[in-house]
């Protein structure tokens, strides 16, 4: 039976098609027979299926940073500039929440520059992708490229700007447009400080600038590094234009004198705020002083601002047939693409001496700045003139964008008296020839820019260059978007240059784009990004694609693979940020706003990474004194009772309680006599059965600053070289060992406080000992003819302007020049509940008191709540019941608080405190002095930090009750990942958490008289 097979099968025919089983044939296959190969039709790969360095997404990605703005923009997480809404713009500038989306609105006035930015540096790790994904929407100018918008001249030449990526000022990636986003207006920027190991060399030697790109011997030019970084606002290095940073920011931009301050040492950039009025703009002033723009008949921002060139013109062809210099008579030839950058004329390929016009071939109009063959590096324009300034780059004629033109002094502080120029065009706002009186691009970049800034560069390919979706909807020719030797048509080996276009058997390619973008509607946008030579970034964008779906979609990949000769970034640790400025003429009723919404950050397959851990003790230990005021009560009635008290010290009281009911708080204080004041309660005596007789006040005044924290503006290297500080401070331990004699049991609390108010005012306080009441003012109100129903200041915290209309008497006595600003306590109710107006005499339980800031700005009067609140409130001065001052306090070594009767720093040397903004009040020796315990630490630490904090203000994280003895916390609970933080924000506005002790309990029988001494420990991480 070996020889016998048995042979199952079916009985033909068999069906066509697919069949049940009843109808089907089995079908086994040989277990030597090849794979049948399987066609899979109708894929779509996800644009974010592969990480940035081309790996399927299988690992777990690591959630760093999550936010959306449900309730407000969160404080704890976010900084923004101006610091606080600037009200005295059309519209104003700042920061608006947008309840009803829970939005973030930046709102920019024309002229005027807002910044929103996460607190957080998110720390970049080796071999991993870090991406961040921002939603937003923005509103766009008219488009420049209509004739039918007017001033689009003006518009072009100092335009409406919006970023939005992750940057800060001196590295990373983001999305802009200027003015309506149109075409070109529409760009991914690489931001860098990495380009300076050795400068290229100027006019002699065969790697000369000057050499044509077909000399015998290298060329700079053919090689593509041009300038010197840090002093021509525009270079190239390795084939790719590289712009000063500061050209397209107006946050990197101040006033001249305090550039000379930084330039010489006596400061350095974070004593001053940036002055956007000093950007630069692409236009000069003739004879008349009226503004000539560059830009007429242009298309794009400088540099991408070429005319259009007929095809057939004889320049040309000229150029496309025989590899000549393209050098049309009256234009400036972009540098960045769409052009053979090695093989054109520009002010980057200029100089003097003998054979320099034969070689290039002018015509002797000086269309190339006049400079010595000895110069080793390009100089200034030693004769500047409007009639070749078009065709120049760094030595193009401009302007500033506000009202104050640079001065005279200020040319001659930055370059001297007798500068640069000849005789007859030495700069002067009167000159008489044009030249004379306007500065050139390359002048206005050592005039208002930081030395740290001028190192700061952008590489900028525009919508034409992208190398992915362009996103207009359109069939666009494909591009060449970096310098590559890679190969796309086998038949041509060559070096590409930014802008070539992409060829197959001799035919541009072309693709087209999915979606047309609407920059006005909610966008999610996203950019993937790494480090070092390896990757650059990836721009994205979820757009809809086809019927019913929607994508990711690749809008650009800046590539930085075996291209660049230092890394692509200086740091890639970086905060997200958005930005908008106003330009000129941009008939944005509204103001340039840009809306955030939800933002995060990711790491593929990321981990904490590696930490740092460091320590702080006390050298010495503090004294505190028992918190609690015991003092004796008398007429009491209604809400009040009067106490035995410094009647000039009595705003000390504000905020306190009764420790037999911790409900019943001081809202108002009024002196009585010498040494007796009378206290108001937000409850009724009787209610509470308080009676005459002994009463005990908590007092929150008294908290003492055990130890204090915060972030570095610079970490200096070995060198000595300042770095920005992007580390994140996270307290994890804290140790505490409390001695106390008096032999009773005391317990204190310890309460971790992070941005209390501390500095109430900046003026000098030296009469703050004999005055409680702000003198001047004497009533404040919304209509003069019922000054009772008071003032109304809102529910925000957005500053209001008191009009000469709005108050009796003068807010002028105290604030005597515009910076000025001062803290006070005023009597407050809901707006909703003034009815026919306060009360005149007396106050009552329905009101409050409300911790409010008054300045001056700009000659005008501002009011400000130091909070938001919940109801918009109406505030009352009048009768009698005046501005009470919130004064500063201070404590002895035993720890018994006095005033201070001093002034918070008055300079740059003591801690710059002309305004409320000046962050370095923080650095006055009145407030504390700062030490670091490792030179690359990104912390400071306090042991003395002076002032006691302002009752109910700063965010108390947390608090811990002691007694005596030793103990250790575990703080991981309240500081880590997506917990509280310690930093110091692209914005530089100072963080601060700090330690205060306050001793509120005691078990002994008489109040305690003693002090009782803590010292302190606190470990933190550092990432």
């Amino acid at each position: 039976m070996a020889n016998k097979k048995t042979i199952i099968g079916k009985t033909a025919p068999v069906p066509l098609g697919q069949q049940k089983a009843v109808n089907s044939l089995p079908v086994v296959f040989a277990e030597d027979q090849p794979a049948i190969p399987v066609e899979e039709q109708n894929k779509i790969q996800s644009e974010v299926a592969l990480s940035l360095l081309g790996i399927p997404r299988a690992e777990v990605a690591l959630g760093i940073f999550a936010d959306v703005n449900t309730y407000d923009i969160n404080p704890s997480e976010w900084s923004q500039f101006p610091i606080e809404n600037d009200v005295d713009t059309t519209p104003p500038t700042g920061l608006n929440h947008l309840a009803e989306e829970a939005g973030a609105e930046l709102v920019a006035a024309t002229g005027r520059t807002t910044i929103l930015t996460s607190k957080r540096f998110f720390r970049y790790q080796p071999g991993r992708v870090s991406s961040s994904t921002m939603g937003v929407k923005m509103n766009n100018t008219a488009s420049t490229y209509s004739t039918d918008t007017a001033n689009r001249d003006i518009m072009k030449g100092a335009p409406s700007i919006k970023k939005w990526g992750i940057f800060d000022k001196f590295d990373g990636y983001y999305y802009e447009i200027a003015n309506g986003g149109d075409k070109n207006d529409f760009r991914c920027v690489r931001r860098t400080q990495a380009l300076v190991y050795s400068q290229p060399s100027g006019l002699s030697g065969g790697d000369r600038w000057t050499a044509v790109a077909s000399s015998t011997g290298k060329s700079n030019m053919k090689s593509g590094n041009w300038g010197e970084v840090g002093v021509d606002p525009v270079v190239y290095r390795n084939g790719l234009c590289y712009v000063a940073a500061a050209i397209h920011d107006p946050s990197l931009v101040y006033k001249p004198g305090d550039v000379r301050d930084i330039e010489a040492g006596s400061a350095d950039v974070n004593d001053f705020e940036y002055d956007e009025g000093y950007a630069v703009r692409l236009a000069y002033k003739n004879t008349s002083n009226a503004f000539v723009e560059h830009m007429s008949g242009r298309k794009f921002q400088f540099p991408f601002d070429q005319k259009d060139i007929a095809k057939t013109s004889s320049d040309y062809l000229s150029w496309k047939d025989n590899d000549l210099f393209l050098k049309p008579t009256s234009e400036y030839i972009r540098l960045d693409a769409h052009c053979k950058w090695e093989d054109i004329l520009t002010n980057l390929s200029r100089g003097g001496g003998s054979g320099f016009t034969a070689e290039l071939g002018l015509d002797g109009t000086g269309d190339a700045v006049n400079t010595s063959v000895g110069d080793a590096r390009y100089g200034y324009d030693t004769d500047p003139d409007e009639t070749n300034s078009g065709v120049k780059v760094w030595n193009l004629l401009v302007t500033v964008q506000g009202a104050n033109q640079v001065t005279n002094s200020e040319f001659d502080a930055a370059f001297g008296a007798d500068s640069h120029r000849s005789a007859s065009k030495e700069y002067s706002t009167s000159g008489g020839s044009i030249g004379a009186r306007n500065v050139t691009l390359k002048e206005w970049f050592k005039l208002c820019v930081p030395p740290e800034y001028r190192y700061v560069y952008e590489w900028r390919p525009v919508r034409a260059m992208f190398s992915g979706d362009q996103l207009n909807g359109s069939n666009n020719v494909v591009r060449w978007s970096d310098v590559s030797t890679a190969n796309v048509d086998p038949t041509d080996i060559s070096v590409k240059r930014p802008g070539d276009p992409v060829t197959l058997d001799n035919a541009e390619l072309t693709a087209q784009s999915q979606y047309n973008i609407d920059f006005t509607k909610v966008t999610m946008w996203k950019i993937e990004f790494s480090w070092y030579g390896a990757v650059g970034a990836l721009f994205l964008c979820y757009v809809p694609v086809g019927n019913g779906e929607a994508r990711w979609v690749r809008v650009h990949h800046m590539r930085a693979s075996n291209q660049l000769d230092v890394a692509s970034l200086g740091n890639a640790t970086l905060p997200i940020t958005y930005l908008t400025h106003g330009g000129l003429e941009n008939n944005l009723v509204e103001g340039n706003t840009l809306v955030k919404y939800g933002a995060s950050y990711y790491i593929d397959g990321g981990d904490k990474g590696t930490v740092r851990l460091l320590s702080k003790s006390t050298d010495t230990p503090k004294g505190i004194k028992y918190g609690v005021e015991v003092l004796t009560a008398s007429n009491v009635g209604g809400n009040t009772f009067e106490v035995p008290f410094a009647e000039d010290n009595r705003d000390q009281l504000i905020g306190a309680y009764l420790k037999a009911d911790t409900t019943t708080k001081v809202i108002w204080a009024t002196e009585v006599s010498s040494g007796i004041v009378k206290l108001y309660f937000n409850r009724a005596m009787a209610d509470i059965g308080v009676s005459a007789g002994t009463v005990e006040l908590v007092v929150p005044r008294k908290q003492r600053a055990m130890i204090a924290l915060r972030a570095k503006d610079n970490v200096i290297n070995t060198t000595g070289t300042p770095i920005r500080n992007r580390v994140q401070l996270y307290p994890l331990k804290y140790g505490a060992g409390i001695t106390d004699g008096s032999g009773s049991d005391n317990i204190v609390s310890l309460n971790f406080i992070k941005n209390p108010l501390l500095i109430t005012n900046n003026l000098n306080n030296s009469g703050m000992a004999t005055a409680s009441l702000v003198s001047g003012p004497t009533s404040l109100h919304n209509l003069a003819a019922e000054p009772d129903k008071g003032f109304t200041v809102g529910s925000g915290t957005v500053p209001k302007e008191i009009e000469a209309s709005n108050v009796t008497g003068s807010l002028s006595s105290v604030l005597a020049q515009d910076g000025y600003y001062y803290y006070g306590y005023v009597r407050a109710k809901p707006t909703n509940d003034v009815g026919g107006g306060f009360n005149t005499s007396a106050i009552g339980v329905d009101e409050t008191e409300l911790l409010v800031k008054f300045y001056r700005k700009g000659g005008k009067y501002y009011i400000q709540n130091h909070e938001s609140q919940s109801v918009s409130m109406s505030i009352y001065i009048g009768n009698g019941w005046g501005i009470l001052y919130t004064k500063m306090y201070t404590f002895s070594d035993d720890g018994t608080i006095g005033l201070f009767t001093g002034t918070i720093g008055s300079n740059l040397s003591t801690g710059n405190h002309s305004k409320y903004e000046n962050q370095k009040k923080w650095d006055a020796p009145q407030v504390g002095n700062w030490e670091s315990i490792a030179s690359l630490s990104g912390a400071k630490i306090s042991q003395d930090f002076k002032l006691s904090p302002v009752a109910n203000t700063g965010n108390n994280v947390f608090s811990i009750y002691a007694n005596r003895g030793g103990s250790q916390y575990d703080l991981e609970d309240y500081f880590a990942y997506n917990k509280e933080y310690i930093s110091f924000p692209l914005t530089n506005e100072v963080d601060i958490l700090g330690v205060y002790s306050h001793w509120e309990s005691t078990a002994a029988a008489s109040t305690p008289t003693t002090s009782i001494d803590i010292v302190n420990s606190l470990t933190w991480e550092e990432q």
